[in-house]
């Protein structure tokens, strides 16, 4: 189990940096995004046009501020570096052993096909009565 738990804290910390880099990513390009605006904002012959781009170029800016995983408190600044794992993450690494203690654990039995519902052709309509009108 202790092992399970080492690993599940190494799957969280993945899980939470390849979201972070994700946003990261996503923020570098609101943000290259907003500078083209500006840009295009600076050469734009018509005020009115010039004023609606830096409107949304400043929007963009602030959104990227808000979504930072490095700055805003939402980010990786408020993520625990060594966050227990809850008592379901170490899971996936206990085999068939459950995390919740020393028993193995038996998975429910699958249903089988037969008595699963059936979705083709409308069949599961049909078989709760609902009519064809009334289906979509």
């Amino acid at each position: 189990m202790a092992e399970a738990r080492s690993r599940a804290v190494v799957a969280k910390r993945n899980a939470l940096f390849r979201d972070a880099v994700e946003s990261w990513t996503t923020v570098g390009g609101i943000r290259r995004f907003c500078r083209e605006l500006e840009e295009e904002a600076g050469g734009c012959a018509d005020p009115e046009h010039a004023e609606r781009l830096r409107q949304w170029a400043q929007w963009g800016e602030e959104t990227a501020r808000s979504r930072d995983p490095g700055r805003s408190d939402s980010g990786l600044r408020s993520q625990s570096f060594d966050a227990v794992p809850t008592p379901d993450e170490p899971r996936p690494f206990v085999g068939d052993w459950s995390p919740h203690g020393p028993y193995r654990y038996r998975p429910l039995p699958k249903e089988s096909p037969s008595e699963a519902p059936e979705y083709s052709d409308g069949g599961y309509f049909r078989s709760r009565g609902i009519p064809p009108w009334r289906r979509g």
